[in-house]
């Protein structure tokens, strides 16, 4: 009688266990055919922020590395000759900076930007005794974050946040946008296959 009513019991649970391995095949089968159409890809193009909006910017990453790598530079382009000439009042906002950084993969499409770098900017100085105005120029540590979205194989758009003297206090802000395109792209499948034949 035991065993008549495990083996009924065995039998109702049997087509639940396969059921949900075979859920689990077919998601990671789903996983690995993303992992397989994102690739990894190599990005370079451009991107400026509102106070720097000359830049370009590059980008390592992969659908199957949690960490990548990126770099931007960014200026405002101003040259001191010219900012000599505006009153301490109407002096414009400028800057150039040199930023990088991990890539943190999110998703097959996205990825987190943090990071920092180095950074400086003019401003004027004036002397009340001497009545006298001059250009000095100061260094920082800059914060960075942003992201980095995959809209297709070949076109990423990025956008993120430059915080000015990092160390010192979190100021405004700078925001920054951009669009990069994949210079290089590797399959993770062909690349998986490649490493299995040198290891053989």
């Amino acid at each position: 009688m035991k065993l008549y009513i495990f083996t009924l019991l065995l039998l109702s649970v049997l087509p639940t266990l396969a059921q949900q391995q075979d859920t689990a095949q077919d998601r990671e089968a789903q996983r690995v055919e993303r992992a397989a159409y994102w690739g990894r890809f190599f990005s370079v193009g451009y991107e400026g922020g509102t106070i720097a909006p000359f830049g370009i910017r590059g980008e390592l990453g992969g659908s199957d590395k949690r960490i990548g790598a990126f770099l931007n530079f960014r200026s405002s382009l101003r040259k001191a000759s010219k900012l000599e000439q505006y009153a301490r009042e109407d002096f414009p906002a400028n800057k150039t900076e040199f930023v990088g950084g991990a890539s943190l993969r999110l998703t097959h499409w996205a990825y987190l930007n943090v990071g920092g770098g180095i950074g400086w900017h003019r401003y004027p100085f004036v002397n009340e005794y001497a009545h006298e105005q001059t250009l000095e120029r100061k260094s920082y540590i800059p914060g960075y974050w942003g992201a980095t979205f995959r809209l297709s194989k070949l076109i990423n758009v990025v956008g993120g946040m430059s915080y000015i003297a990092f160390t010192e206090r979190l100021y405004a802000p700078e925001y920054t946008f951009g669009i990069t395109i994949n210079l290089k792209q590797w399959s993770v499948i062909s690349s998986q296959w490649s490493a299995t034949n040198v290891m053989s």
